[in-house]
């Protein structure tokens, strides 16, 4: 048997999105005091970076969903190519190298973070910015929390020390249920209570305290999770009859309608506040539509590519999703010294914009690099590929 290549797409795909979110990032440290109602340190943004802001950088949401249907797929691919279905190395296999790839650049995070908030002074006391959901960053309850990976489980917790880290307590409680509860469902009961199992189980804590809406943890996140296997499922021929559905259905075509409806309805998403779920069910299917797709026009080794593939599989943007878990893990309180360094300077709204987006993002590159070789690269390993006929 042949093996299949690694889907450098995916790699792309997930460095592009991490890009986007420091970037999303940046911005929202500019638009935050706007949405309290309190002037800008350098007063009125230019028309061009309101419109930038609100027209192409408010998709930041869609990306960290994007990652759970890629963690989804990429996890269920090395499940979907043997016949029975199990993990290639059994589930303590599994939970050790998930631990090895997930912990030492984490714990790496949040030790670099409260070092750094601690070696730069404006960042240890709320100044009204976006860095403000981090604080305290040095209170027992949010350490401990963080230490054992459960501080997305209160929103007391959640957001402190270094705020992107919440999505990691979800993350790493999808992967303990991953073998535990996912795979188990679906051997048993197939495709449908398996997606019954993963949304009714990640929106249980929503239907039990509705009044918090959860979105300070999104536990359903576990269906896109569920999504992502699903799709999985569909590109892998040990899985005879759902690799059918990749050929019945236009998956290029899908994904376009199913693009533009999430970009529409993500225009008025202000209206969707406590159907979170809802919507990122339609992000969810979009990305795994995507995936679905692309992984049929690599399988097909046509000449050429499409537009999209030869976007996401360039070198920058899959250098890019190489180092996209340290970058994710490191630009919050890179970008929030810059932004309150930018707020002591004379300078014009424009020029602040222009230095906070171009010149957080370097920074945060530049740190993550050696990083990533320290503590992410020796630790780094990509789904198996699957064995093709």
């Amino acid at each position: 048997m042949s093996r299949r290549p690694r889907l450098q797409y995916l790699t792309g795909l997930r460095g592009l999105a991490a890009l986007y979110i420091v970037i999303y990032h940046a911005f929202a440290f500019l638009i935050f005091p706007l949405t309290l109602g309190q002037p800008l340190p350098w007063g009125t943004l230019p028309e061009a970076a309101q419109w930038l802001a609100e027209a192409w950088l408010r998709y930041g949401h869609e990306m960290l969903a994007i990652f759970f249907v890629l963690s989804g797929y990429c996890l269920m691919l090395p499940v979907a190519a043997r016949p029975d279905g199990r993990l290639p190395n059994g589930v303590g296999g599994y939970l050790r190298r998930r631990a090895q790839r997930i912990l030492p650049p984490y714990y790496g995070a949040v030790i670099a973070s409260w070092m750094f908030i601690a070696a730069v002074p404006m960042l240890q006391d709320p100044r009204g910015s976006f860095w403000d959901f981090a604080l305290p960053a040095f209170s027992p309850g949010s350490a401990a929390s963080h230490l054992v990976l459960l501080h997305g489980v209160s929103r007391e917790w959640a957001w402190k020390i270094n705020t992107p880290l919440w999505s990691l307590s979800t993350e790493w409680i999808i992967y303990l249920l991953f073998p535990l509860l996912l795979l188990p469902v679906w051997r048993r009961g197939g495709f449908g209570l398996l997606m019954v199992t993963a949304w009714g189980a990640g929106l249980l804590p929503s239907l039990l305290a509705p009044e918090h809406h959860f979105t300070f943890s999104k536990p359903w996140y576990l269906g896109l999770f569920a999504v992502g296997m699903a799709a999985a499922l569909m590109t892998d021929s040990a899985q005879g009859s759902w690799v059918r559905w990749r050929a019945r259905l236009p998956w290029g075509w899908l994904t376009l309608g199913l693009a533009a409806v999430t970009v529409g309805v993500a225009t008025f998403r202000e209206g969707f506040y406590g159907f979170w779920a809802a919507y990122d069910a339609l992000t969810g299917l979009t990305a795994a539509s995507l995936m679905v797709w692309a992984t049929g026009v690599v399988d097909a080794e046509r000449p050429g590519r499409p537009a999209v593939l030869r976007v996401l599989e360039s070198r920058p943007a899959v250098a890019l999703g190489d180092i996209s878990y340290s970058l994710y893990l490191l630009h919050f309180p890179i970008v929030a010294a810059v932004y309150l360094w930018l707020a002591t300077l004379a300078v014009s709204a424009g020029t602040a914009a222009v230095l906070l987006v171009g010149g957080a993002t370097g920074l945060t590159i530049l740190c993550t690099i050696p990083f990533y070789v320290v503590l992410e690269r020796p630790y780094q390993r990509w789904p198996s590929p699957k064995p093709t006929a």
